[in-house]
Order: C-alpha cells, then sequence, then structure tokens
C-alpha cells in the first residue's frame, strides 16, 4: 500500500487505510505530498490532515510520547500554519478518544 500513496487517484483511500493501520511511517511523504499537483483535491487534503491527527493521538496509555506522535505533532502544527481553514475545518469534524 505505500507505494501507492503516490498516486493520486488512489492516494486518500491509501492513506486511511495507513491511518486505520496506525502504520505512521509515511508522516513526512504525507506532509510532503499535500497540496502538490495532483494532491491539491480537498479529500485528499482532508486525508491527509487525519492521518496526521491520528499520528498525533496514538499514544500509549501512560507512557511518554513515541517519537511518531512527536512527528505527527510537529506536522499538524506545520500544516496549521499552511493551511489552518482546512486544518481547522477537519479537527472539528474528526473526533479521536
Amino acid at each position: 500500500m505505500r507505494k501507492l500513496i503516490d498516486r493520486p487517484a488512489l492516494c486518500d483511500i491509501v492513506i486511511n487505510d495507513l491511518a486505520r493501520w496506525k502504520d505512521w511511517s509515511l508522516q513526512d511523504r504525507v506532509l510532503a505530498l499535500y497540496g502538490t499537483r495532483g494532491f491539491d483535491i480537498p479529500s485528499i487534503r482532508r486525508a491527509m490532515i487525519r492521518y496526521l491527527i491520528a499520528s498525533s493521538k496514538d499514544l500509549p496509555a501512560g507512557e511518554e510520547p513515541p517519537p511518531h506522535v512527536v512527528k505527527g505533532r510537529q506536522l499538524v502544527e506545520e500544516l496549521r500554519r499552511k493551511d489552518p481553514k482546512r486544518v481547522a475545518e477537519v479537527e472539528r469534524f474528526f473526533f479521536l478518544q
């Protein structure tokens, strides 16, 4: 699935699956693709934001934040600076426990 992230036609589906599987290995790649040609479709952008938010909240109870959580938080903040309106929109409708 990781190889399919570079295909805009499948990207949002791939990203959603990776988030569901808690595969955070593509955090940097997701941010690099965000808003680039072919990946500037609103549904793809929302999937990317959800992926990064989910990675930032994948915190085991009672433990220090693992590297993917710290990285996810940084990347969400970077996206918040780039595209604050869309990040706020996704956060409003994206509920994680």
